[in-house]
C-alpha cells in the first residue's frame, strides 16, 4: 500500500485520505518508519473502505485521445502524447502516432492486446511451473464483465483489459483460473488452493470489484 509521510512537531499520528484517494500519514518526527508501516497494515481495512468511497464519487469521462489524457498500464497512469511516431510505444509517456487519427481506439486496443498476450503468457508460465497446474491453452477474452474463465479442458481465457491493472491483480486472476484446472468449482478447497499462493486474495478480488470501471479505454 502506497502512502506519503509528512513529519512535523505534532504529538500524535493520523491517517488522512485526500480527495484523490491518496493515503497521507501525518506523524511526529521521532516516529519510526517501521511503526508507521505496522499502523498502516493494521488500518488497511479502514483505509481501503475510505479510498473506495472516494473513488466511487469520481466520474469517468469518455476518452478523447488527446495530449495529456491518462491511460492505465500495469496499474500506472501514463499521459498520452501524440506526434509523428512510427508506432505506439510506452516510455515516460504513452506515445500515439498522428497517423492513427480516427483509429485511436482500434489501434490502442490492438497494442494493449499485444502487450497483454506477452505478459500473460510469461506470468502463466511462472505459476504453472510453481504449482504444477497445467494450462492447455491461453487466449485473450473481450468479455465485458468477466476477467477470466477456465473450461473443463483446462483452457484459460483472460480479459485483455487486465493489462491495465497492477501486476499483483493480474497474478491473482491467473492463479484463480489455474486453480480451476484442479478444482472446477468455488468450493472451500478451491479457495484454499488460491490462498496458498495469494494469501490476501480477498483484497485483490475486492480491488477488481472496485476498480473494474477504470480498466477501459472507451
Amino acid at each position: 500500500m502506497e502512502y506519503k509521510i509528512i513529519r512535523s512537531k505534532r504529538r500524535t499520528i493520523s491517517l488522512v485520505i485526500d480527495d484523490k484517494a491518496n493515503l497521507i500519514v501525518r506523524a511526529p518526527i521521532r516516529i519510526s518508519d517501521v511503526y508507521i508501516t505496522k499502523l498502516v497494515m493494521k488500518k488497511q481495512g479502514w483505509i481501503l473502505k475510505k479510498q473506495r468511497e472516494i473513488l466511487k464519487r469520481e466520474k469517468i469521462k469518455k476518452k478523447e485521445f488527446i495530449n495529456g489524457e491518462k491511460f492505465l498500464y500495469l496499474g500506472n497512469n501514463y499521459e498520452l502524447k501524440r506526434g509523428e511516431y512510427k508506432e505506439i510505444s510506452l516510455d515516460k509517456y504513452l506515445l500515439l502516432p498522428n497517423k492513427y487519427i480516427k483509429k485511436e481506439f482500434k489501434k490502442l486496443t490492438q497494442w494493449y492486446q499485444q502487450e497483454a498476450l506477452e505478459i500473460f503468457f510469461e506470468r502463466v508460465k511462472v505459476y504453472t511451473k510453481m504449482t504444477g497446474w497445467k494450462c492447455n491453452q491461453l487466449q485473450l477474452s473481450n468479455a465485458k464483465r468477466q476477467w477470466g474463465v477456465c473450461d473443463n479442458k483446462n483452457r484459460i481465457k483472460l480479459n485483455w483489459r487486465l493489462i491495465m491493472a497492477p501486476l499483483e491483480i493480474i497474478d491473482y486472476v491467473i492463479i484463480h483460473e489455474l486453480a480451476h484446472t484442479v478444482e472446477h468449482n468455488h468450493s472451500k478447497k478451491f479457495w484454499e488452493k488460491v490462498a496458498v499462493i495469494i494469501p490476501d486474495y480477498k483484497i485483490k478480488r475486492q480491488w477488481l470489484k472496485d476498480n473494474s470501471k477504470y480498466l477501459n479505454i472507451e
